[in-house]
């Protein structure tokens, strides 16, 4: 019983042919398999190989907006009860 609780409660349970509930490790390609199919995959994502510099960008414009959000929150701008002001245009 306790382990059964423990899988609830880690989610460790999992239900073929959902879409919701499946495990999504389960139909991973490796080795062999992978590696005939990994360059097609993966220029139909438009995801390079070595993805570190791509995360690296994506890691400085969370940063950015992190930063940005703090600053707004910390001189009371956007708050109910604070001081308003204007936002900057937002980029896409």
């Amino acid at each position: 019983m306790h382990r059964t609780h423990t899988q609830a409660i880690r989610h460790a349970y999992a239900a073929e042919g959902s879409t919701r509930y499946r495990n999504p490790q389960a139909r991973l390609l490796e080795g062999l398999e992978w590696d005939a199919v990994k360059d097609d995959v993966l220029t139909a994502l438009g995801l390079p190989e070595h993805p570190g510099e791509m995360l690296a960008s994506y890691a400085a414009g969370l940063d950015g907006a992190l930063t940005y959000v703090a600053g707004r929150l910390a001189a009371g701008i956007g708050r109910p009860g604070g001081r308003g002001g204007e936002d900057p245009p937002v980029q896409r």
